[in-house]
């Protein structure tokens, strides 16, 4: 079981574009879940998303969101039957943004606990009540389960891969399933700081875990089951991490404010150093050969932090040292010409129909 402890109090996190505390939980009797679903333009699995969250809870205590965002409205139809379980609230807004829409949702969060369920994926009812029994007795503020890879008739695929870390702070550097919001519960008193970024366009997930990676040490637990599903279907998505998408400059430097602000509060530490250091060479060494003057300048932060570090898997040829920003230079040709040839084929058969983790 990974643990994590500390009795450091949580602090308004005011970075640029990152709003401060201002969620306020009702007092009132709750339930023991809030579930809260951002939906838009995906009437055709909102439903579904709703029915698995309603059976979520051990005995129903449940409390399920739903936040439709922007001006569509064909969720009110998807939603008919649902409407009538008084466990099922909806509140529209009109921003249309997934990270306004689960703000919108914590702040009418009643739950002694939350998670968060994009409208396209799913929860695996026996495990994911199983899941919130354990973090209610082992006292923790976080509990991360296992998701299953599934495509759009909630076929399995596989399991996602899952961070083999005990440290928060490393285990959000990392690419895994760790991130993605349907495999996670909260405390929710715990995030009472802890706002989405409404300025990310994408990978909104990543970004916040790093974001409650700064805030403050966590005590995290890992429930080893399949708590859900996260479902591929065609299409664009905000989650793709396709080098088509625009550089996600938001993410290097979040994991550089993570840096900053480990440091600032003494909490620093080697493995954190170097999980951080990784993922930026990681990210542009990925971007490098579509971005390359944009990556150079982040993978220079990962120097700075790091004079010794470079892209993983790189080596000396014949035993002669290249410095690694020259290696990124001299393989843009070939991996730009690799990048062509794999959008032509993306565009062929539609954007990122299998995701993996």
């Amino acid at each position: 079981m990974k643990e994590n402890f500390s009795s450091t109090e949580s602090k308004p996190f005011d970075e640029k574009g990152i709003p401060g505390c201002r969620f306020e939980l009702r007092g009132m009797p709750s339930p023991i879940l809030s579930v809260i679903i951002p939906t838009r333009a995906r009437s055709h699995s909102l439903s579904r998303a709703v029915d698995s969250a309603l059976k979520s809870a051990p005995d129903g205590d449940v409390q399920v969101i739903v936040v439709p965002n922007g001006p569509e409205s064909n969720w009110r139809a998807e939603l008919t039957n649902s409407l009538s379980d008084s466990r099922v609230q909806v509140h529209p807004i009109a921003t249309a943004h997934a990270c306004a829409a689960r703000n919108h949702g914590l702040s009418l969060a009643k739950g002694t606990y939350t998670r968060f369920l994009d409208d396209d994926d799913v929860l695996i009812s026996e495990n994911a009540c199983a899941q919130l029994n354990f973090i209610v007795e082992t006292g923790a503020e976080v509990c991360s389960g296992r998701l299953q890879h599934m495509n759009e008739d909630l076929q399995i695929l596989g399991q996602v891969g899952f961070t083999e870390q005990t440290d928060f702070v490393c285990a959000v550097c990392e690419v895994s399933g760790f991130t993605l919001p349907t495999g996670n519960v909260f405390l929710t008193s715990a995030l009472s700081c802890a706002a989405w970024n409404e300025a990310v366009p994408r990978l909104q997930d990543n970004v916040w875990m790093m974001h409650l990676a700064t805030l403050r040490e966590w005590h995290w637990v890992d429930f080893n089951a399949d708590v859900g599903g996260w479902v591929h279907h065609r299409g664009a998505r905000v989650s793709s991490t396709s080098v088509r998408q625009p550089l996600p400059y938001w993410v290097f430097d979040s994991l550089i404010s993570l840096h900053e602000q480990l440091i600032a509060n003494n909490r620093i530490t080697e493995s954190r150093r170097v999980a951080i250091v990784e993922a930026i060479w990681r990210m542009a060494h990925a971007y490098f050969p579509v971005f390359p003057f944009q990556s150079h300048r982040y993978a220079r932060q990962a120097l700075l932090i790091d004079p010794a570090s470079r892209q993983r898997g790189y080596s000396d040829v014949a035993g002669v040292y290249l410095p690694p920003l020259l290696v990124e230079w001299l393989t843009v040709p070939k991996r730009y010409a690799r990048h062509l040839v794999q959008s032509a084929r993306q565009y062929i058969r539609g954007e990122e129909v299998t995701r993996s983790l």
